[in-house]
């Protein structure tokens, strides 16, 4: 999951289901750390951003050793702070880490569910910060597991209807949505 996490900065998921296959299903954070930068890189081409990502992997894979595994990160407010700063980890990132791999209540404001957000609702939100509101609301009545699968039917969602040019008329939404109702009145 962790690689994966990586990987899907700024690429298709097919790509990234490709490039996981180059790895063992029991991949080790040493596996990783050990594989020289090259192999690495060669071996996530497809991903695209293969040098900054094998970076970003490398680094993060490290700070988990370096702290004896994921479960010894109890602060999650410190751990966020903490790998954020790893080049590569941004603020979807971080909240895709704790959500998935922390199992932290963590909605995350990526960029389907901004879409989303904006078109079905009209809201201004072009920044990750702009659905704070709903990420508290979302975090306080939904479990990790409800986050989790609420954070992947969103983004399925997006891949399928509400893409950058949308299938307003396959969308189960059309009847109450302001981007469709802002349409037909032009």
């Amino acid at each position: 999951q962790i690689l994966g996490m990586i990987l899907t900065q700024n690429t298709n998921f097919d790509n990234v289901e490709k490039v996981i296959r180059n790895f063992p299903e029991n991949l080790k954070i040493n596996d990783i750390l050990d594989m020289p930068s090259e192999i690495l890189e060669e071996k996530i081409k497809e991903a695209g951003f293969y040098k900054q990502k094998g970076k970003c992997i490398k680094e993060l894979f490290l700070f988990i050793k370096e702290n004896s595994g994921i479960s010894n990160l109890t602060n999650v407010k410190k751990l966020r702070e903490k790998i954020i700063r790893i080049n590569g980890i941004g603020n979807e990132t971080a909240d895709v880490f704790l959500l998935y791999i922390v199992n932290e209540k963590k909605f995350v404001s990526d960029a389907y569910a901004r879409r989303l957000f904006s078109r079905v609702f009209d809201m201004s939100v072009q920044k990750y910060e702009d659905l704070n509101a709903i990420a508290k609301y979302y975090e306080t009545n939904l479990t990790v597991k409800k986050l989790q699968e609420f954070h992947a039917k969103i983004d399925v969602f997006c891949i399928k209807f509400c893409t950058k040019t949308p299938k307003c008329n396959h969308c189960v939404f059309r009847k109450e949505c302001k981007y469709v109702k802002k349409s037909n009145e032009l």
